[in-house]
């Protein structure tokens, strides 16, 4: 067993919004599409200055300025590795806690995750107050409402904001580095759907290879499109590396739903595996990009929460 302190390269800052419920919430489908959908209506409501002349950001003069447009959009530079892409990766991850289908009563408490990446300490406040606006709007089929109770540091738990006593901005700050102790075993728990594509079809099993396939490239793309600039890692290296990596147990489940797109007018599916799988090897080549991961969810649908994973070292 050795000790190691993995350094993130692009600053992570990562929410736990505890909820109280006002009125009734229904949750037939995956809780994070309601949340997502909601949070996009919400900031665009709130911060859009054109909404009548611009139904879309894309052509609008104000794309690379406006907060809604920076942070739901992603618009790219038209540069980099992702120069050619059609969908950016979102700058943030709304993981609810719960799962479906599920009802909230009126003084359930829920939490949902919100991770901000490379410049959360400008966006949070945003978020704070879309969620605000959000749970006086009301949210899912019962269009239940909520109110903040709190909001903590994910990692220390310190109070960001409280009901009773405001907002604390000063306490707002990026993950801090995390002391590991790296064993031979990792267990990776696939909390939400993980929806993973490799060779043009969609992964049933958690490979370890895919995995950090994925989480390698959205580490960089994220890095590259909201960050200083891509996070320096071996891609290629760590990719051979991960050849060597032995799956010794593995318990999956297959999950599927859809959502309806208002943009695109069209039921999409929503799908991807949870459950959980144990590897064998040596992991410390991997822990910068694994935590990263752990944090930005991988895969697939993850602004909707999908792809959540958590590490475990046995």
């Amino acid at each position: 067993m050795m000790d190691y302190v993995p350094g993130l390269q692009l600053p992570v800052y990562s929410f736990v919004f505890t909820l109280r419920v006002v009125s009734p919430m229904e949750f037939p489908n995956f809780p994070g599409i309601a949340f997502r959908g909601a949070f996009g209506n919400t900031l665009k409501r709130l911060v859009c200055v054109l909404p009548r002349e611009k139904k879309y950001c894309h052509d609008c003069a104000m794309v690379q300025t406006c907060v809604y447009a920076r942070v739901f959009e992603s618009p790219g530079n038209g540069a980099g590795r992702m120069r050619r892409a059609t969908h950016y990766p979102h700058p943030f991850v709304i993981t609810p806690s719960i799962s479906y289908p599920a009802t909230c009563k009126k003084g359930d408490r829920l939490q949902v995750l919100v991770t901000i990446f490379a410049d959360g300490d400008k966006y949070f406040p945003y978020f704070l107050y879309t969620f605000q606006e959000m749970g006086k709007r009301g949210i899912g089929n019962a269009r239940g409402k909520f109110d903040i109770e709190k909001v903590k540091l994910k990692d220390t738990g310190d109070t960001v904001f409280d009901a009773e006593d405001g907002f604390y901005m000063d306490a707002v700050r990026p993950v801090k580095s995390i002391t590991e102790n790296v064993t031979p075993q990792l267990k990776i728990e696939f909390v939400t759907p993980c929806k993973i594509k490799a060779n043009g079809t969609f992964l049933k099993e958690a490979g370890f290879l895919e995995i950090m396939r994925t989480a390698a490239r959205r580490y960089q793309n994220i890095s590259e499109l909201h960050g200083s600039g891509m996070v320096d890692i071996d891609r290629e290296n760590i990719l051979e590396m991960a050849t060597a990596i032995e799956k010794v147990d593995e318990n999956i489940l297959w999950q599927a739903t859809t959502r309806f797109s208002k943009r695109q007018q069209r039921t999409m599916p929503m799908e991807g595996f949870t459950g959980y799988a144990v590897y064998s090897g040596d992991f410390t080549p991997f822990v910068e990009v694994l935590r990263f991961a752990e944090f930005s969810n991988i895969g697939s649908n993850t602004a909707f929460g999908f792809g959540s994973i958590r590490l475990t070292f046995l």
